[in-house]
């Protein structure tokens, strides 16, 4: 696709809320990258209907509805906005299911499509269906298969249950401002960690789920992986420790139950 740089002259209408002018004014700044010529054309005359603040640890996010599209936008509070907009922009074009990068606006606001569905922490852990664990490792073994470079992969990294959505019967991964080339087994470890760490905590299920995930990754991807996944969660878990000092306890035990071998993910 076709990359467009251009500073934009917005047309103002005093009644309505520029959907650009928003963006200019959130990024302090003025030059506009289009993944489409079709946004340069019908883009200038988007007004806001509605706009709602989402929860982001790291950055400002915000779900804005216009007159034809929904979007997501974010403004990032670190430097990393260009990252992820062609880490996204890569992903998509590999045919991994990732929003669609749209803009960036002078590499500080990022607006990609609106994902529709729910999230996967919530589903997976209202209905434990081992479905989850299929979905995920196609999800994993779909990015590491298509971004190989000898030895390493794309690693998604901050990969756990709530950055990833339930959208028509699959699951799309969001949030690539930390990803980077590295060991893929690491992103296996932290989707484990996290089924295991979110409620119910360390359920049998939840090991089950677990089993399952790293046996359908191991037969997509053509390897054995168990050894290094349960390193991986066991250091998954023990960075959670250091975010839920309210749970540092039992995090901690069943991190031991997995490192010594008195817990199985086989």
């Amino acid at each position: 696709m076709k990359l467009v740089k251009q500073k934009m002259n917005i047309k103002r209408n005093e009644n309505k809320t520029h959907f650009l002018s928003t963006l200019r004014k959130m990024a302090n700044g003025a030059k506009f990258e289009f993944k489409e010529d079709f946004y340069l054309n019908e883009i200038e005359s988007l007004s806001i209907i509605d706009k709602l603040r989402l929860s982001s640890k790291h950055n400002e996010v915000y779900k804005i509805k216009t007159e034809k599209e929904t979007f997501l936008v974010k403004k990032f509070l670190d430097n990393r906005a260009r990252h992820e907009y062609n880490a996204l922009n890569k992903a998509y074009e590999k045919g991994v299911r990732v929003p669609k990068p749209l803009i960036l606006v002078d590499n500080k606001v990022l607006v990609t499509e609106f994902i529709e569905g729910i999230n996967l922490c919530d589903q997976l852990n209202r209905t434990l269906n081992s479905k989850y664990s299929d979905m995920l490792a196609e999800w994993f073994s779909s990015l590491h298969s298509s971004f190989k470079k000898k030895n390493e992969t794309l690693v998604k990294s901050e990969s756990i249950l709530r950055n990833f959505i339930e959208a028509q019967d699959n699951v799309v991964g969001v949030d690539f401002e930390f990803s980077h080339y590295g060991n893929p087994i690491k992103d296996i470890g932290e989707i484990c960690a996290s089924i295991l760490d979110t409620n119910p905590m360390f359920t049998e299920d939840k090991y089950s789920l677990c089993r399952r995930l790293i046996q359908r990754y191991e037969k997509k991807m053509g390897v054995i992986i168990l050894k290094e996944v349960v390193l991986w969660t066991v250091k998954a878990l023990e960075k959670t420790m250091t975010q839920r000092p309210n749970q540092k306890k039992i995090l901690s035990e069943k991190a031991y139950e997995l490192k010594t071998g008195r817990k199985s993910l086989v």
